[in-house]
């Protein structure tokens, strides 16, 4: 479940939180327990995936780098009703090129389940986004929970696989928060609660 607050009500859901939940391992290690997260989201030239045309409108392809690390994370988004399945591989991130050339990727590799996807379904970078992200992580009786709070939003349009920022970008949101209840089976009673 994924909501735009206001910053202050961001603020006072952290309050709560610090007693309830674990902050994040990416947190704990950064400053300020916040980190950055780079997100290359792409789409057909007719851009289906953003008009949620056939197939499109369940699945969507992305690569996200967490702060400055050296890998990134090939990512397969799925969704079924209210439900998502995130399908992921690593990738070096001095390999991100062999995507604008699927082709040449081998059979025996991790990531070739993305690759071969970009090729079939003429998907290519359309659109970067980074925002700076708090997390934390719980229990319920079903699974693992988590919070996340995205701040800073920016974007830019793109059109190759690269993480260097555009000098076109935007801020998309300065005083809201992008905050998202994830959680696996019914809703935990601590989330009901805060919302």
């Amino acid at each position: 479940l994924k909501c735009l607050i206001p910053g202050e009500t961001a603020e006072a859901i952290q309050a709560t939180l610090n007693n309830r939940m674990q902050l994040d391992s990416f947190c704990k290690r950064s400053a300020g327990n916040e980190y950055r997260i780079t997100t290359l989201a792409t789409d057909t030239p007719e851009l289906a995936v953003f008009h949620r045309v056939g197939k499109f409108a369940r699945t969507k392809h992305r690569v996200r780098r967490y702060g400055d690390e050296d890998k990134v994370y090939l990512e397969r988004k799925t969704r079924k009703g209210h439900r998502v399945r995130k399908q992921r591989a690593k990738l070096d991130l001095e390999h991100l090129s062999m995507l604008s050339n699927p082709d040449n990727n081998g059979d025996a590799s991790e990531e070739n389940w993305f690759a071969t996807a970009i090729r079939e379904n003429s998907l290519s970078p359309v659109c970067a986004m980074t925002c700076l992200r708090r997390a934390w992580f719980g229990q319920s009786d079903d699974g693992t929970t988590r919070l996340t709070m995205d701040r800073q939003l920016e974007a830019a349009l793109i059109n190759e696989w690269s993480f260097t920022r555009h000098p076109d970008t935007t801020l998309i949101t300065a005083e809201n928060v992008i905050c998202e209840f994830k959680f696996v089976g019914a809703m935990p009673l601590m989330f009901k609660q805060i919302i």
